[in-house]
């Protein structure tokens, strides 16, 4: 929030910063060390000596963590890449509706996280970000002389550790469940695993003795089996249907505009539009809350989040969950 904090408290905004620790590494260690967090919060005081107050309380748990005091009239203002425009709302007799629209950076666009916003929170939402390029971003900082101008952008999970697994984390805390790894393309037992949480639909399998490499293809909740399929190169360039998806079936689905979703949805040819599936932009067309695609696509797996944008692709509509994955000709064999 540095930069926008910046920006903002010299348009005279009343701000207080959120800061969040969200682990104690305390638990994984016995003490404070290791973990990003200790910088973090450095560099949150730093920053609040410049610009803005910081409100902070002392959780059940005995870290610091930070909470707004929010109000009916506040207007929350986020460190995301979006854009929010207001424009007249043709299907409803509502005028100057707010739409949540890509950022202008398309490689740090983060609406695929804010797809699950309602209406009246975004009508109260700011993204002073969502115009600046990530290098207009860095070049702001420096200007303001922000401790954090330099600093590296993190993507990993700091309490799993830089060469940590998160399979071995996880495995800390759930006991071993093991169950059978199947090859889809041959239906033979090829290894067993030690829990279905240390695999992900789309990664690499490795098994022991396998010449060919294999890909996790599914896995079975109920029958404790992970099932793989043989490819070739990088997961998407493989042309094994066993590893391709033609259509998913979404749940739960919720559009920003609740009462106004987009004309033709419920016509039978269905309404085209894009899709972003695991910050991956596609173009297919949706009929109702199964989404099929123009051309089939890998490493899609239930659970995910699918988020809807218009059919030019940068006005995000909404999401939902994927609960099934619609695979191409898999017939899964008895285990």
């Amino acid at each position: 929030m540095n930069i926008y904090g910046q920006e903002k408290a010299i348009e005279d905004y009343d701000l207080s910063a959120v800061y969040m620790r969200n682990w104690d590494t305390r638990d994984e260690s016995g003490t404070d060390k290791g973990c990003e967090w200790e910088k973090d919060w450095e560099d949150v005081q730093r920053i609040h000596k410049l610009s803005v107050r910081i409100i902070t309380e002392k959780s059940s748990s005995g870290h610091y963590s930070s909470t707004s005091r929010s109000h009916p009239t506040c207007h929350p203002k986020h460190g995301h890449y979006a854009r929010k425009r207001w424009s007249d709302d043709h299907l409803s007799s509502k005028l100057c509706r707010p739409q949540l629209f890509r950022a202008a950076d398309s490689t740090k666009d983060q609406t695929y996280f804010l797809a699950g916003i309602s209406e009246q929170g975004l009508s109260r939402a700011l993204f002073p970000l969502g115009d600046l390029l990530k290098s207009e971003v860095r070049e702001i900082a420096k200007h303001h002389h922000l401790p954090t101008a330099e600093r590296k952008e993190s993507m990993g999970i700091c309490f799993v550790g830089k060469k940590g697994k998160f399979g071995d984390f996880i495995s800390s805390y759930i006991t071993p469940n093991p169950g059978l790894i199947i090859d889809l393309s041959t239906g033979s037992k090829v290894a067993t695993h030690q829990g279905l949480w240390r695999y992900t639909i789309g990664q690499g399998a490795r098994i022991p003795g396998m010449k060919q490499k294999a890909f996790v293809v599914r896995k079975d909740i109920e029958r404790n089996t992970v099932y793989i399929a043989p490819g070739a190169g990088h997961l998407l360039d493989s042309d094994n249907p066993l590893l391709l998806c033609g259509a998913i079936r979404v749940t739960h689905f919720s559009f920003i505009w609740a009462d106004a979703p987009p004309a033709g949805l419920h016509d039978p040819s269905g309404y085209r539009a894009h899709v972003k599936l695991m910050h991956r932009m596609n173009s297919p067309g949706t009929d109702g809350v199964t989404i099929k695609f123009d051309n089939p696509l890998s490493g899609i797996s239930p659970g995910q989040v699918a988020v809807v944008y218009d059919t030019g692709g940068e006005w995000c509509l909404g999401c939902g969950i994927i609960t099934d994955t619609g695979r191409l000709d898999v017939e899964i064999p008895n285990s």
